[in-house]
């Protein structure tokens, strides 16, 4: 959706219920630990690229804390 909103399109998205999903994802219970050879490694491209393209609705809307959960779970793919 971040390219689709940076383009011009995706006004009718419901975008805090969006982030909400997306941060409870990003949880131990949500879609849990990046593994070696895990789709979450391709996952967390979409959402980096969310980020850039759409930053002013995935991004500047978070809280700090939310921040620092999206940060955290986008660096664990240096841990892999």
């Amino acid at each position: 959706l971040g390219p689709w909103r940076a383009g011009g399109g995706a006004e009718s998205v419901d975008w805090p219920r969006l982030r909400g999903i997306l941060l409870a994802g990003m949880t131990a219970d949500g879609w849990g630990v990046m593994k070696d050879y895990d789709h979450l490694i391709v996952e967390s491209s979409a959402v980096a690229l969310a980020l850039v393209f759409a930053r002013d609705v995935f991004w500047d809307p978070l809280s700090p804390a939310e921040k620092h959960q999206v940060a955290q779970w986008l660096g664990r793919i240096n841990q892999v």
